[in-house]
């Protein structure tokens, strides 16, 4: 079955088999395997290709830190990209493949690239794709390098979120992490969680499961720290993607938000890899790596293996391979005296051991066949002449030390410090207020060396020729010792400026082999020692994670909870629905063969020549009421509210501390200290919230209650110049003549023993009448409306047509024509501040100079030369030294004007009346008049009528 499969203990299941495909081909593997150890079994080197230069890569650690063996897992809308063989468990019928390859991952055409490799620098795409522009070559730049491809499939698998509370979290189940979770476990509530499957054998396991104030969490990962003790953490539930009826199954992920009084970080280290002359080749492994292949998974990954290394650790790795059977040729170590017991053992065990000596170069090309070993200096700063030998392997472990695991720590905000012992970064100190590292994250790393580890950040080429381009920091970015001592030349020193110019440790590494080899060389190229260069910001999350986890239950509707609207009329009849404010309401109505454009068109039309009916349910509607009601809203509103008499409406302005206009709306007396205010849609909730924060934090003596009544009324608006014969049909007790019921007015009254409130308001700039009944008779009057107005050429509009409507009749949107900038004297009120002389919120912020100077971004109207020139929203405004000089809001091509108008807010716009504007659209320049915003009856004719 298998062809590297070893005797002795293993935490796999031998009784049973497991077939799976990778590139086309069948394997088996056990249980208990992952994709890396069942492809290491079936003596499979090459899995993948590297990022740049397509060069060949085979599987290179035993965890979350892999970097080369990226590989796709799953078909349709299982598919998933860029997962790392070591973390993908084997299951039956489980389906992989290379990627970022073509046509196979043994023969990769783009691997020519490597030919042409000293002409494709770090950065060399900022400089050579300049002409015409960079979207002549992204396409095919983003073909040739980059990583797996989506398919654009929606994940099937659902995904669970879960908070929990404790006194402790112990991240890490290793000794250390193990150790301080069984002790706090007895006094505290404690949390322990790990990456791995396994909390220990299975008398460990029930200790723990006994104790009751312990919650173990296998297979979970740590993702990120945040503030107030709060920690991320994904757990990987069932990996297994198959496709299963949707909902028979539990979720896939569990991201847990955990908060704790006290954080212990047990997260181990990570071994370092050593950089030397084609160090990249398929059979290159991490010592410890190979280690965990062997133990844990009874695979050898060669059959004859070197050890490189420069520290005592990686010798357990050459005796765990002798004693399983599998020829160890030697050991090389380049330190001129490793440990005296580790060094009698080796050479006991029949193991060649060349002290002194380093790996210089490696031959092989599929995989690893040979490498070549010089005797260096003390120093390791040159290789001794007559000395280079070649040994015949096809594995090469290397150990260059290790690496704390400090993300956590870090992103906690706490500093770290580099230790010259390990020749690593260690937390600058222990008993950190948020989190204390233990064990190997804190630098004790087991088990004593009995001779000191010797840093080396580069071994020296054999020969002459220069070989820098050829030795590996980044395996899957392909970053090199030659493309950081460029940066360096290039003035590229801050270790982060590096990371971005060479992409060393970015994307789904996250620099975890990379990262100190990379800040080394940067230093010795500056002239300066690590301790100086410093390290990366360690950001979250640690390691990539689904957007399905982050997202949770939230999908489909749950996505986005949508405010509906109570008729149910819309959708049934051809409504196009879309967010608006936060609310799914109809854009247009699309009838048979229509495009979206020409239903628009339509209904503005309907709007101006004859009548349209609009679903408005989405204004709020507040009701405000008691003694105090109108000195209440007279503070909130820039208006004078309180001369504003019964049956009467005004419009109004409201704004925050700093003087911004934060919503607007109609409001209406209802009687003597009795008001509805209407607000925006998407201000309906902000507005009350931000009324009862007034009222019950500052203004606690007034006598006020505050109603919010925006579900429970439907608003029908009537508009055009037949509204009033439409609603007249309804017969109801209300006199509609103009003289009687003026526009700004309002009545309350009703119809067929129902409740229903009128208002002359309008956003249209025609005759319209808004219509509030409750929401449950919300349907019944819509169907009579269009019943009745039928012989009138009635019509329903949606919100694309309203903003036609508007803009055209100049009507400000605030959240559209405003922004977190914008003050009412910026939209033309100081004339009706002026008039108030009561104080209102946000009065004080207008007197400041800045909110006075004439040279601010002020509401106009523009005028575009070409008629039909279609202005996007957010056009820039050149001023004449070419630096911007505002922006366009809102627009649209009016069908009434037969022209292209637009809303903008412009430098000095209300002094600038009949100016030419320049404005920039796609690289061109067009110009247009400022002039003012009402283009369309701008006597307001039509709405008095």
């Amino acid at each position: 079955m298998t062809q590297r499969r070893l005797n002795g203990e293993a935490l796999i299941d031998r009784t049973r088999l497991l077939t799976f495909t990778f590139n086309g081909r069948r394997y088996q593997g056990h249980p208990g395997d992952t994709l890396a150890s069942a492809l290491l079994a079936n003596g499979v080197k090459r899995v993948a290709r590297s990022f740049k230069l397509h060069r060949p890569r085979g599987i290179f650690s035993a965890g979350l830190e892999e970097p080369s063996a990226l590989v796709t897992v799953g078909d349709g809308p299982y598919r998933e990209v860029n997962v790392r063989a070591t973390e993908a468990p084997l299951h039956e019928g489980l389906v992989a493949r290379s990627q970022n390859c073509w046509p196979t991952v043994n023969f990769d055409a783009a691997a020519a690239l490597g030919l042409f490799a000293r002409f494709l620098p770090a950065g060399f795409y900022h400089k050579t794709f300049k002409w015409p522009a960079w979207g002549w070559y992204e396409g095919l730049m983003r073909r040739m390098a980059g990583l797996g491809r989506l398919n654009g499939i929606p994940d099937p698998d659902h995904y669970a979120t879960q908070y929990h509370h404790c006194d402790v979290l112990v991240i890490g189940a290793g000794a250390a992490g193990l150790a301080a979770a069984r002790a706090a476990a007895a006094v505290e509530d404690v949390v322990l969680l790990d990456s791995g499957d396994e909390f220990g054998g299975s008398v460990l396991r029930h200790e723990l499961a006994a104790l009751p104030r312990l919650l173990l969490l296998p297979r979970t990962t740590a993702m990120g720290y945040y503030d107030d003790g709060l920690v991320t953490a994904l757990e990987r539930i069932d990996e297994v993607r198959a496709p299963v009826p949707r909902g028979t199954q539990g979720p896939r992920q569990r991201l847990w938000k955990i908060r704790a009084a006290r954080v212990v970080l047990a997260t181990g280290a990570i071994e370092r890899p050593l950089v030397f002359s084609n160090n990249d080749r398929p059979g290159i492994m991490l010592a410890s790596a190979v280690r965990t292949y062997v133990t844990r998974y009874a695979v050898s990954p060669g059959t004859c293996a070197v050890i490189f290394t420069n520290n005592d650790s990686a010798y357990a790795t050459a005796f765990a391979l002798h004693e399983r059977g599998v020829k160890v040729a030697a050991v090389v170590d380049l330190r001129q005296q490793p440990g005296a017991g580790l060094a009698a053992r080796t050479r006991g065990a029949g193991i060649a051991l060349h002290a002194g000596y380093a790996v210089v170069d490696t031959r092989g090309r599929s995989a690893l066949k040979t490498v070549a070993i010089a005797r260096c200096d003390p120093g390791v700063t040159r290789l001794l002449a007559g000395s280079l030998q070649w040994l015949r392997c096809d594995l090469l472990c290397v150990s260059g030390g290790w690496d704390p695991v400090v993300h956590l720590y870090a992103q906690a905000g706490g500093k770290l410090r580099f230790d010259a012992r390990i020749a690593g970064f260690v937390p600058q100190r222990q008993g950190h207020r948020k989190a204390e590292c233990i064990g190997a994250a804190a630098g004790h790393i087991d088990p004593p060396s009995q001779a000191p580890l010797l840093p080396v950040w580069r071994i020296p080429a054999w020969g002459r020729r220069d070989r820098r381009s050829l030795q590996w920091i980044d395996l899957a970015h392909d970053v090199t010792v030659a493309d950081i001592e460029l940066a360096a030349t290039e003035g590229f020193r801050s270790v982060e400026h590096m990371k971005r110019y060479t992409t060393a440790g970015m994307a789904v590494d996250q620099g975890k082999t990379s990262n100190v080899n990379a800040l080394a060389l940067l230093g010795r190229a500056t002239g300066r020692e690590p301790a100086q260069v410093g390290t990366t910001t360690f950001r979250p999350p640690f390691h990539p994670v689904a957007i399905g986890a982050l997202a949770g239950g939230r999908v489909d509707q749950r996505a986005q909870r949508f405010r509906r609207l109570p008729l149910q009329w819309h959708a049934e009849h051809g409504g196009v629905m879309e967010d608006h404010g936060g609310w799914l309401r109809p854009a247009c109505y699309l009838e048979s063969g229509e495009t979206e454009s020409q239903a628009i068109d339509r209904e503005v039309r309907a709007a101006r020549s004859a009548v349209a009916l609009l679903d408005s349910s989405s204004l709020g509607k507040i009701e405000v009421c008691g003694e105090d009601a109108a000195q209440f809203l007279n503070r909130l509103y820039v208006n004078n509210v309180r001369t504003l008499e019964p049956g009467r409406l005004r419009y109004g302005l409201m704004l925050n501390d700093n003087g911004i206009i934060i919503d607007d709306g109609v409001l209406a007396c209802l009687g003597e200290g009795r008001y509805m205010v209407n607000t925006s849609s998407a201000g309906a909730l902000n507005t009350h919230f931000w009324m009862e924060e007034w009222l019950q934090c500052e203004w606690r003596s007034m006598r006020v209650w505050i109603a919010q009544q925006t579900a429970q009324w439907a608003t029908l608006t009537l508009s055009g110049p037949k509204a009033r014969t439409v609603l007249a049909l309804l017969q109801l007790p209300v006199n509609l003549d103009g003289r009687e019921f003026p526009h700004m007015h309002t009545r309350e009254t009703e119809f067929e023993g129902t409740a229903l409130r009128l208002r002359r308001a309008s956003f249209t700039g025609e005759l319209s009448f808004e219509i509030d009944v409750p929401a449950d008779r919300g349907d019944a009057l819509w169907c009579r409306l269009l019943e009745l107005g039928a012989p009138h050429g009635i019509m329903p509009i949606g919100m694309e047509a309203l903003d036609v409507l508007r803009v055209e009749k100049g009507f400000l949107e605030v959240g559209t024509d405003t922004d977190g900038d914008t003050s009412p004297l910026d939209v033309g009120w100081g004339v009706a501040i002026s008039k108030k002389a009561e104080d209102f919120i946000g009065r004080r912020s207008l007197r400041r100079p800045a909110m006075q100077s004439a040279a601010r971004l002020q509401l106009v109207g523009l005028l575009p030369a070409e008629r039909n020139l279609r202005l996007p929203v957010g056009t820039h405004a050149i001023g004449a030294a070419g630096d911007i000089d505002g922006h366009v809001t809102s627009s649209c091509v009016s069908p009434h004007l037969e022209r292209s108008v637009a809303l903008a807010r412009v430098r000095s716009g209300s002094t600038r009346m009949g100016q030419n504007v320049s404005l920039d659209i796609d690289g061109g320049r067009y110009s247009a008049v400022i002039g003012s915003t009402a283009f369309y009856d701008p006597k307001g004719e039509r709405l008095d009528a």
